[in-house]
């Protein structure tokens, strides 16, 4: 793996500011994937945050990003534990074979393993755009299990994970 964590945000940030440049994006997918694999069993660390930094081009360049992808999902097993943060996983259509992967590894989400990665991930440490990804995410986990998240808060079976959204979503 590469020898300083401290460097990389650094090199993500130079991968997506070539990024802004069209003709430069296939070239900047594949540095993103050999970036991924030097960061070897570091790279769950920022499992999210490589998620929504390619997301925005699965729909142009889908083999390169699914190339970085699948490297992160399948090949580096180590990341399994990670798994939970990555973002909007389920709004993506490209994403589908993916999707199934994760959920073979780590099961159905419970609603209240849902919310406690909403809760890591909106954390002061996280980008705008993971939060924003997890505030979307939120409301449709509200919109579709409304019913069994008010059992939740309400029946007080998680108050550590209440206590956290509230705080998260107060912060």
């Amino acid at each position: 793996g590469l020898k300083s964590f401290a460097v990389n945000p650094n090199i993500q940030n130079l991968l997506l500011e070539s990024m802004e440049d069209t003709k430069l994006i296939p070239m900047a997918l594949d540095c993103w994937y050999t970036f991924v694999k030097n960061l070897g069993e570091q790279s769950g660390r920022i499992l999210s945050e490589i998620f929504v930094n390619l997301v925005p081009f699965i729909k142009t360049h889908s083999a390169l990003v699914l190339k970085v992808f699948q490297y992160l999902i399948i090949e580096q097993s180590s990341n399994s534990a990670y798994f939970m943060s990555i973002p909007f996983i389920h709004e993506i259509e490209e994403l589908k074979q993916m999707r199934l992967i994760i959920e073979s590894k780590i099961g159905n989400i419970s609603i209240e393993k849902q919310l406690e990665v909403i809760v890591l991930n909106l954390s002061p440490d996280h980008s705008y755009a993971i939060k924003k990804s997890c505030l979307m995410q939120l409301r449709d986990l509200l919109r579709s299990h409304h019913d069994d998240i008010l059992d939740i808060i309400l029946n007080e079976q998680y108050p550590l994970l209440v206590g956290d959204l509230y705080r998260t979503l107060l912060r």
